[in-house]
């Protein structure tokens, strides 16, 4: 709704679509069809898929800090593997400008920024995970690189490179609209062609 508050929350649904984040993450993982993508906190699921996994589930709508989730998860199927949905490449100004009249088009799809510069010389890690500032030609937006990721703790890039992530957010109070991170999986998720 307006408020970024689910108008399903509370509510159980069945979806189908590709597993875009399992592990990778730690927690939640991430799944997405043509229509969306969206977080599925529940560690059995975790547990149980891989990345590129096609699955159909059910589970119930929740939120945590505005991000909405699936949870008590239930797998029906598993139709396939190896699916590799392409991210949508947007800009910095794409997804700060995410979340208006309650829409939130990019909230847990897998997307790529091209172009982009970082306020960091290393991926450095602190507790579950640590932001830095991502930013293009049109401004910038959070990149958050979690504990879990198998580049924690190594260089960043010197120059500008691309970096493809699941859109997540963290927007602690009401309206939940905003706070969101872009959130790399893993190493190959950085794509670099000048020093590091």
């Amino acid at each position: 709704d307006g408020s970024g508050v689910p108008v399903r929350l509370n509510q159980f649904v069945t979806v189908n679509g590709i597993v875009t984040v399992s592990k990778e993450l730690g927690s939640p993982s991430f799944m997405q069809d043509v229509t969306g993508g969206i977080a599925v906190y529940d560690f059995t699921f975790s547990d149980s898929v891989s990345s590129g996994d096609e699955v159909t589930i059910s589970g119930k709508v929740t939120q945590f800090n505005g991000l909405t989730e699936l949870t008590e998860v239930v797998i029906h199927d598993r139709v396939g593997s190896g699916g590799n949905p392409q991210p949508l490449i947007l800009r910095a100004i794409d997804i700060l400008q995410d979340g208006g009249a309650g829409l939130e088009k990019y909230e847990g799809q897998l997307v790529r920024l091209n172009n982009v510069t970082v306020n960091t010389s290393a991926w450095n890690v602190t507790g579950s995970g640590t932001n830095y500032k991502l930013r293009d030609a049109s401004g910038e937006v959070e990149v958050r690189i979690d504990k879990d990721v198998n580049f924690a703790n190594t260089p960043a890039p010197a120059s500008s490179f691309d970096i493809i992530g699941v859109v997540g957010q963290f927007q602690s109070a009401a309206p939940f609209v905003g706070g969101y991170q872009v959130m790399p999986r893993r190493a190959s998720d950085i794509i670099a062609t000048g020093p590091h």
